[in-house]
């Protein structure tokens, strides 16, 4: 399968691995987003702990946590974006729901933070036993 160019060409994306909080709005994906396949390759499914960043490397776990409800959810970085302006974060509806994100606007406040430590295993361990 072809892989699809980026939505601006050339555009240059940093990647950060520091593990430093980054803050800004989070989206989810979108109904007509569900199987499709993500910028790793992976199928996407509306109920996977997956997310999309520009600037965490594909395959990091990271922490999101909804500054206005101040629930959090761990996710596999697995896709390139959000690519609109103030956005840092795409999830899947599953953990827009968990994290509490609001279905009116789809948008709402949140942090971010590459996660080494022990939610990364509890996460890694969920993905083997589903097997």
């Amino acid at each position: 399968m072809p892989r699809r160019p980026s939505r601006r060409p050339g555009a240059k994306i940093k990647i950060d691995a520091s593990g430093r909080k980054e803050s800004g709005k989070a989206t989810y994906y979108g109904p007509k987003r569900g199987h499709n396949h993500t910028a790793s390759g992976k199928r996407l499914y509306a109920n996977a702990h997956v997310a999309a960043s520009k600037t965490l490397p594909l395959g990091t776990t990271a922490k999101v946590t909804n500054l206005d409800t101040g629930k959090s959810d761990v996710v596999k970085i697995e896709d390139r974006g959000p690519f609109a302006k103030g956005r840092v974060i795409d999830v899947t509806p599953g953990v827009a729901k968990s994290i509490g994100l609001d279905k009116k606007t789809g948008v709402a406040p949140v942090v971010g933070r590459a996660d080494h430590g022990a939610a990364a295993r509890r996460l890694a361990q969920a993905g083997r036993r589903r097997r």
